[in-house]
């Protein structure tokens, strides 16, 4: 039975709990700011623009990464795709993060998909397959970061085996996988969706991303690095905090863009190592970089949607 519908009352609540959640965790943030404020204007502060300018470059990177491994179901899939247009159909929707509920992020990369003339089972399955890839992948970079931060190896093998263990039911047996995600959707009244693949896109879907979660801590680590002097262990320490507090941010579901949340985990994952208003400091520091970079992916998606032009037959 599809999932009924939120009562009024429902909605408000969550809208409540989002609210106050952000208010809370950004206070957070303030006060550990203004705690070690006196601190942090002892220092000397330096911007180190080279250290900046490859963060951007970075992440840039990374967002070319998934909109490649997006290209890489479609084709498996028999579409014939540019790659221009799968970073339009990722990146225009990129902004659906930033509703309650995440699943606004997959829909409106289906839509952008039909959009351009692609068929909406081919980009719900891009979508949802890459998604289940990157989480995979995000996990082996926690991996390596907790090995590189001294964090335990207990940490890194627990990531590594979780990842082993998703990767394993997408590459091994995704059609066990695919049925047991569709029944998940049955149930919330959610269209079925494909991930039986040709197993060597899936490795290479799996590989892509996991580059693309390296690139994206890397990206981070160089833009603490612009703002603070770093060296190894605490470079990994904070690959760590980043993917972990992006992670956390994420899967509250009725928090936009997990605002506040993720700035919370992050000060709160830094402070040991930084003070608590440097680490405070980083945390608004990010939010306004990949702000950033999203807001420039998406004016270059929606400049090469503007020249596509009309939207295009569907073969």
């Amino acid at each position: 039975m599809p999932a009924s519908p939120p009562t009024p009352s429902h909605r408000r609540l969550k809208q409540l709990t989002s609210a106050a959640l952000i208010v809370v965790s950004l206070g957070f943030v303030a006060a550990q700011i203004v705690k070690g404020w006196p601190q942090l204007m002892a220092q000397q502060w330096r911007l180190s623009w080279p250290a900046a300018a490859g963060s951007f470059a970075l992440l840039f990177v990374n967002f070319a990464l998934a909109a490649w491994a997006w290209a890489f179901v479609f084709r498996d899939l028999g579409e014939r795709v540019r790659f221009r247009e799968t970073f339009a159909v990722i990146f225009y929707a990129q902004l659906g993060r930033y509703i309650p509920g995440k699943i606004w992020l997959i829909l409106g990369q289906v839509y952008m998909a039909e959009r351009l003339g692609y068929r909406r089972s081919s980009a719900l399955t891009a979508s949802v397959v890459q998604f289940l890839c990157g989480e995979c992948g995000a996990l082996v970079a926690l991996a390596v970061a907790a090995l590189g931060a001294g964090y335990g190896a207990w940490v890194a093998v627990l990531a590594a085996a979780l990842a082993v263990a998703a990767a394993a039911a997408l590459l091994v047996a995704p059609a066990w996988f695919e049925v047991r995600l569709n029944r998940w959707r049955a149930r919330r009244g959610s269209e079925p969706v494909r991930l039986v693949i040709s197993r060597p896109t899936m490795f290479a879907e799996f590989a892509i991303m996991t580059v693309s979660w390296l690139v994206h801590c890397l990206a981070f680590v160089l833009l603490a690095a612009a703002v603070a002097p770093l060296d190894a262990k605490l470079g990994f320490q904070l690959a760590f905090a980043y993917n972990f507090a992006y992670h956390v941010s994420f899967y509250v579901l009725f928090l936009p863009g997990g605002i506040g949340v993720r700035e919370g985990a992050l000060t709160a994952l830094l402070a040991p190592a930084f003070g608590p208003a440097l680490a405070g400091v980083i945390a608004l520091l990010q939010r306004f970089w990949y702000l950033l970079g999203e807001a420039v992916s998406f004016l270059i998606a929606l400049a090469i949607i503007r020249r596509a032009g009309p939207a295009k037959k569907q073969g």
